[in-house]
């Protein structure tokens, strides 16, 4: 069993089983046993039944599905304008909220069942549509981690309507730019030392 829901074993015992470390938990509502590994398939499976289909999962659920973010309590995805909204049957424990628009300058890839945005247009999404202190922080995780850099995380920003959540995400990522530039230079002088 790759994925336990809180329907299956009630309340009660999957509370239990989360305090007693038996279960992990993946979102609100699934969790998986300890003994299986964490990987971005497993995270995919779990959001499955909240997504609709043909939507791209963006944002820190997209970062999440990578192991760059802990699961926001939203989960972003695009939809192209115009595409009919048809929900997967689910008893839709996560809030999705649904943005009209294209994936960006690079293609979404398949993680199971779910098109995930490229690790760059997860990045520019999150600074423009989620909690900044979150979104910064798995900013900093996935530049660190060299899921994305300056150059693909601009790119994203620059196919990106412009308007005050694109301002806002200019600004954060140019402070993410700088604190990571400062810690390289500050890595170097200890190197060097």
């Amino acid at each position: 069993m790759l994925l336990v829901h809180s329907t299956e074993i009630g309340a009660a015992s999957y509370g239990r089983a989360l305090r007693e470390g038996t279960l992990v938990a993946l979102t609100r509502s699934i969790a998986t046993p300890l003994d299986i590994p964490l990987s971005p398939g497993l995270r995919a499976l779990a959001l499955a039944d909240q997504v609709p289909d043909a939507a791209v999962v963006t944002g820190l659920a997209g970062l999440w599905i990578m192991g760059a973010a802990a699961l926001p309590l939203d989960i972003d995805v695009l939809r192209r304008t115009g595409s009919p909204h048809v929900a997967r049957s689910s008893t839709a424990i996560e809030r999705v909220r649904i943005h009209a628009g294209n994936p960006g300058t690079l293609p979404p890839h398949r993680v199971g069942t779910l098109l995930v945005a490229s690790a760059p247009r997860c990045v520019a999404d999150a600074l423009r549509w989620s909690s900044l202190g979150t979104a910064i922080t798995a900013s900093w995780n996935a530049l660190c981690a060299a899921l994305v850099d300056d150059g693909t995380v601009r790119a994203e920003l620059e196919h990106t309507p412009r308007d005050r959540t694109r301002r806002r995400a200019d600004n954060a990522w140019a402070a993410v730019e700088e604190a990571f530039g400062q810690r390289a230079g500050h890595d170097s002088l200890l190197r060097a030392a």
